[in-house]
């Protein structure tokens, strides 16, 4: 019941809180890249207005960077231990011969062979949404900094504001700063499961 616990459980528990997190923060930043995009289109936005805009990115930035913090190690840990998992689950269907393969095995394996692609997939797209409307934020204010350029001396206290916005870099949503969350990190975790269950099944071929 405990072993239960720990291995299905608790990481799925932790995958949905994490995920959830990630998500709620992309929908701010959501909210705020539509705003972007709509002062975009106003060829001459008012100084009052990109004020109030970095008065909510700064209030992002720092809910970001707490963020960042509480869950980069959470997740660092989260992924690793799901990484282990997925090659435990790999190595006993490649190591196991069929005659000794009994069906409590496949009972145990065949959960984890769900439930453990699944939490490694929905944290990484949760935090990866993060950085793409981080990127659609950075586009539009370059875009409204072009566009207040085309009348540089009406707007020099707007544009001054503009690039402090775009000076102030979002903090990436990172597993414990060692990889950063993105969708090509689960072609990564994928692919380095199935290269180390290759050279496992190499070695036991060339054992027999």
């Amino acid at each position: 019941m405990i072993n239960s616990t720990i291995f299905f459980n608790l990481p799925a528990v932790i995958a949905v809180l994490s995920g959830t997190i990630y998500y709620k923060l992309s929908d701010f930043l959501e909210s705020l890249a539509v705003n972007v995009e709509q002062l975009q289109s106003s060829k001459n936005p008012k100084f009052n207005t990109i004020l109030k805009l970095k008065e909510q990115y700064n209030l992002l930035y720092k809910s970001g960077t707490e963020i960042e913090k509480t869950l980069s190690s959470t997740s660092f840990l989260l992924l690793s231990s799901q990484w282990v998992n997925l090659f435990v689950i790999l190595i006993t269907f490649v190591v196991l011969d069929s005659n000794s393969f009994s069906s409590i095995h496949i009972w145990e394996c065949i959960p984890r062979l769900i439930l453990v692609p699944w939490i490694i997939v929905g944290v990484v797209l949760c935090g990866a949404r993060v950085s793409s409307q981080i990127h659609r934020i950075q586009i539009g204010m370059q875009l409204i900094h072009n566009n207040l350029e085309c009348n540089f001396e009406t707007n020099r206290k707007t544009i001054q504001l503009v690039k402090s916005i775009m000076a102030t870099d979002f903090p990436k949503m990172t597993a414990f700063g060692i990889f950063t969350i993105k969708p090509g990190l689960i072609l990564s975790i994928f692919g380095s499961v199935l290269t180390y269950g290759l050279l496992v099944l190499s070695i036991k071929k060339n054992n027999v």
